[in-house]
């Protein structure tokens, strides 16, 4: 069963929308958000493919362990557990 979470109000500025991001959380709370296509050339690639939309959450999955996004998952690790999913409506729906 996936979680869902509120943005808070302090993450404003990192909030841009509807997409797929990674996110630190602590103590039950989102810390700091990142938006997949921001960090993955790759994913950015796959999901521009038709029909890309059914397999976000495939494409993320896999995104997660390759290089290009690794440096960023270790930055949200010393942040809090890190989580991907989907951002919408201000709030993140973790795979």
């Amino acid at each position: 069963m996936s979680k869902t979470y509120k943005v808070p109000d302090s993450l404003a500025a990192q909030y841009h929308g509807a997409g797929w991001a990674l996110v630190a959380v602590a103590g039950g709370q989102l810390v700091k958000l990142v938006y997949l296509a921001n960090v993955s050339p790759t994913f950015d690639k796959l999901m521009q493919q038709p029909g890309a939309d059914a397999h976000g959450a495939f494409f993320a999955r896999q995104v997660m362990g390759m290089p290009e996004v690794g440096l960023v998952v270790r930055e949200l690790q010393a942040l809090g557990e890190v989580s991907a999913g989907m951002l919408s409506g201000w709030e993140f729906v973790e795979l």
